[in-house]
């Protein structure tokens, strides 16, 4: 098998194991009305390690069980998914980032689609009672505060992963010390 395609698929893999553990932490929430919202997790590990064709994929097989699990439109998140990463493969260089534009780009992109979301909800069912602006406002303030300290982790876990397998394709990014 091709490297390339096996960090695809550990990658991916990755990203089922992350989106397995927030709809275990959402079932435990649930009961208390808090909904953890955090899709933009998955895409910077595919940016930082795979190149756009495998990214691509990766991001769509994570994005279709995404809806899947938390019951959203299927394909949104995909599409998303998709989208941001190919704009942000346009726009952003690969290498260059710090720890802080990581998580404020984890942040950015995390709140465009909850907000995304929130109006396709509101738009496809105006009656929708189940998620109303200042539950959505609290839901994404908890979201942002919970995405900071796993984001951190998660990237290691990533790069760590992928290391196991290849030493030379070591990209930690570790925060300031």
């Amino acid at each position: 098998m091709n490297k390339s395609n096996f960090y695809l698929l550990l990658l991916t893999g990755s990203n089922f194991f992350v989106i397995w553990c927030v709809a275990l932490l959402n079932s435990v929430f649930n009961p208390w009305g808090i909904f953890v919202y955090l899709p933009g997790l998955l895409i910077i590990p595919q940016y930082q390690l795979l190149d756009s064709y495998r990214g691509v994929v990766s991001l769509l097989l994570s994005g279709f069980l995404w809806d899947h699990f938390f019951n959203h439109t299927l394909g949104f998140h995909a599409f998303f998914f998709g989208l941001i990463f190919l704009i942000s493969r346009e726009f952003i260089r690969s290498g260059k980032q710090n720890p802080k534009f990581i998580i404020l780009y984890q942040q950015t992109t995390n709140f465009i689609l909850a907000v995304l979301w929130f109006l396709l909800c509101g738009l496809d069912n105006p009656e929708n009672g189940n998620w109303y602006l200042s539950r959505f406002m609290s839901d994404i303030l908890i979201s942002a505060l919970l995405l900071i300290p796993i984001s951190y982790w998660y990237i290691k876990f990533c790069n760590e992963l992928v290391y196991r397998f290849e030493p030379s394709l070591r990209r930690i990014i570790t925060p300031s010390k």
